[in-house]
Formats: C-alpha cells, structure tokens, sequence
C-alpha cells in the first residue's frame, strides 16, 4: 500500500511540476518574439518600438506569457485603419517564433515531469 500512496502523491505534484517547468522555459522564446516585434515596428519616433515587452507568468493553474506593446495606437498600426495600411509587427513575431515555442512548452512540461520522478518536484 505504501507504494500506491507515493504514486498518488507523485500524481498530485505533476500539474504544478509541469507548469512551474514551462514557466521556466518559455522566458527566452517570449523575449525572442519581443525582440522580432520591435524590429519589425514602424518607427516615426520610436516610442512603439521602446515599449515593447515580454511577460511570463505562473497564475495559479496556468502559465501566462505575454508580448505587450504599451502604446496606445499598437492595435491601429497592427491592423490598419480605413484611412491607414496595416503594418504588421506583433503577429509576423509571433509566427516567426510559434517553434521556439512551443518546444520550449515540451521541454518545460518535460523537465517537471522528470522533477516529479526524480523527488525534486
């Protein structure tokens, strides 16, 4: 029966093992995104550009990460206006970086489970 209980208490671990792992991972890729992002901006003064930031966080069941541009007219330069052509910067980042991703989701989901089976979890 002992056995059976250290399974179960494995179990229960593995969620958060998993999600803290990818928390770890997904830093670099997010930033490589902010990264493309920036140098695919249009730049009249820079401030776009400038304000460009990337974000991971662990929320209680989930891992959030972000690419944030904090001016104001982003979502108009991104998608266009009926007065101005789109000039995509945040979705070409993201597609040019969907790999890198993703595979650090796999290694991050990965590495928490290996945690959990190691004990260091």
């Amino acid at each position: 029966m002992r056995g059976s209980e250290e399974v179960l208490d494995a179990l229960r671990r593995l969620p958060a093992a998993i999600l803290n792992g990818i928390a770890e991972e997904l830093g670099a890729p997010i930033e490589a995104v902010a990264e493309d992002a920036r140098s695919g901006a249009a730049v009249d003064t820079g401030y776009m550009r400038d304000h460009i930031r990337s974000e991971v966080t662990r929320e209680d069941d989930a891992v959030v990460a972000k690419v944030v541009s904090e001016a104001d007219y982003s979502g108009f330069v991104e998608l266009g206006t009926s007065k101005m052509a789109a000039q995509p910067f945040m979705l070409p980042a993201a597609y040019a970086n969907a790999g890198r991703v993703g595979e650090a989701v796999a290694t991050g989901a990965r590495k928490g489970m290996e945690a959990v089976a190691n004990g260091t979890a």
